[in-house]
C-alpha cells in the first residue's frame, strides 16, 4: 500500500507544522489567555472565582445584620461611658469603650 503524497517528505513537515500551531492557537484561545476565547478554566481557578463569589454574596447578606447589631439602640449611659474614654485609646480596645459591644460584634459578624 502506498503511502498518501500527503504524509511523504516536505508534506509531511508542513502537516505537523499545521497540527502544532493548531493545537498551539486552541489552547491560547479557550483560556482566555489574549482576553478572548472560549472560557475555558482549570480546576484551581474555578475554585477560586467560586469562593470569590460566596465572600461577596456573604458581605452583602450579613452587612445589614452587623450593621443594626452593631448600632444598636444607643441609650445615654453608653455615650457618657464612651466619652470619659480617651479619643486616642478608642481603637485600642473597644472592650474598654463597651464591653456589651464587642463580644456581639465579633460572634454574629
Amino acid at each position: 500500500m502506498e503511502v498518501p503524497s500527503m504524509l511523504r517528505g516536505e508534506s509531511l513537515k508542513r502537516l505537523l507544522q499545521g497540527v502544532v500551531l493548531g493545537v498551539a492557537l486552541t489552547v491560547v484561545i479557550g483560556f482566555n489567555w489574549l482576553h478572548y476565547g472560549f472560557g475555558w478554566t482549570l480546576g484551581g481557578t474555578a475554585e477560586t472565582m467560586a469562593s470569590h463569589r460566596v465572600d461577596v454574596a456573604l458581605v452583602a447578606a450579613y452587612t445589614p445584620v452587623c450593621v443594626e447589631k452593631f448600632v444598636g439602640p444607643a441609650d445615654d449611659a453608653k455615650w457618657e461611658e464612651f466619652a470619659k474614654v480617651a479619643s486616642w485609646s478608642r481603637d485600642q480596645n473597644p472592650t474598654a469603650v463597651s464591653p456589651s459591644r464587642a463580644p456581639v460584634f465579633s460572634r454574629n459578624c
